[in-house]
Parts: C-alpha cells; structure tokens; sequence
C-alpha cells in the first residue's frame, strides 16, 4: 500500500486553537486512515508556549529560507501584490509550510491540511479513492473532498469532479510529483483564473499550483461523495 503522511500546520494566532486537547487527533482521526507520520508545522511560533499534542505527531519548525529552492528569487510582483510582510496573504507565509513539508515527508503521498479544516467521517473513507484517481489520471494533480461546492468544472466521471480552480485547504498530492513542480510559472495579469480571485491568489501557493495546472492542462478532483468542512479560526 502506498504510505501517505498527514500534514497541517500553524502561526502564533493559531497555535493554542491547534494544540487545544484532542483537536489535532480528532483531525487526524476524521480521515478513516492509518497515516505513515502525522506531521505539525509550526510557522514563526518560536517562544509560544502551547499545549502538548499526541505522542504520535512530529513538530516540525518551518525553514522560512527553503522558498529559493523552489521559487525563483527575488519574485518582485509578489513583494508588489502581496506585501509588506505583516499582512493577511503575504505571499512567503503562504508557500513555505507547504514547501517545509513536502521536503520533510518521505510518504508517497501527502495529505495538506489548514488547521481548522475537519473531514466529516460520516461520509466514508476518502483517501484511497484519491490515491486510485490520481494513479489512473495523469492529467489531476491533486484530489480533494467536496466543500459543497463544484466550481470551474472541466470534466467528470462517477466518482469525481474535475475543475480549473485551486484552494490548498485541503488536498493530496504524489509527492514525487510536487517536487518536479515549476512554482515559478511566469504571470503577467493577461490570462485570469476562473472566478477573479483577490490579487495575492496568483502568488500564494494555490496561485502558484493555478499557474502551473494552466500551463500545462492539468485539472484538480473533487470527489462527490466525500465532504470537508472549514471552521475559519
């Protein structure tokens, strides 16, 4: 079988939300599967005291220098669009959690989730559905649950959804994969995703997935059956 690590992560705003007694193991439990590491990110949260998580999570620190190795840098029009650096979307908060765990991971694949995302049990295991989807479709890159929702749909089938829009809330990813990802797809406000997102979309990591599955004719799966939900600490 295919090993899959769960990973999540959080900021100082969140960090006592996230380490609350039994939240993180009630998100981890929510999938209905045996994860190989269970993985929490924390993201400018040295000094902040917390509560303990479950013995079987890994605190990881997240390498705010790894964004070079991905991104070609300096990326002036993200400084531009999404800066300075203490607002809501500044762009470099918004790609190294992701970046940090796709480095740490030895799975072979990777499920990404916010922290204040819970998969809704009652609707049955997903992941091994996802795993089958993405083996058997080149051209998905990511699976996620439904969000009640069926955006920018391209194509689908019995199982699944397939759109032209992006959110990284919740998906899993190969990845092998993700890391042969150009993150640095040129952009020029020529070409809009779908739906006229907020400018700092194209340069958070989603924007930067949206760009690169435009480039190259790849879509996102959404599957039917199977839904999440968003607290939005």
């Amino acid at each position: 079988m295919p090993t899959v690590d769960f990973i999540t992560f959080c900021c100082p705003k969140d960090i006592h939300k996230l380490h609350a007694d039994g939240v993180l193991d009630k998100a981890v439990k929510s999938h209905l599967h045996s994860f190989h590491e269970v993985f929490v990110l924390h993201q400018h949260v040295a000094g902040v005291e917390a509560l303990s998580l479950p013995d079987y999570a890994k605190i990881i620190p997240v390498d705010d220098e790894i964004i070079g190795k991905y991104i070609q840098l300096p990326d002036e029009a993200a400084e531009q669009y999404t800066g300075p650096a203490n607002r809501a979307h500044y762009w470099r908060n918004h790609v190294m959690n992701h970046l940090t765990g796709v480095e740490t991971s030895q799975a072979d694949y990777i499920l990404f989730q916010d922290a204040d995302i819970t998969y809704l049990p009652e609707y049955g295991p997903w992941i091994n559905d996802a795993i089958q989807l993405l083996e058997n479709r080149q051209d998905c890159l990511m699976v996620t649950p439904n969000w009640g929702g069926s955006d920018g749909v391209v194509g689908q089938d019995s199982k699944a959804w397939y759109v032209n829009t992006v959110s990284q809330q919740i998906f899993l990813i190969k990845r092998d994969r993700m890391l042969k990802i150009d993150f640095s797809v040129p952009w020029n406000w020529e070409k809009l995703a779908p739906f006229g997102p907020m400018q700092e979309f194209y340069y958070m990591l989603e924007g930067r997935f949206w760009r690169y599955m435009d480039k190259n004719n790849l879509v996102r799966g959404v599957l039917k059956n199977n839904r999440y939900w968003h607290w939005q600490w």
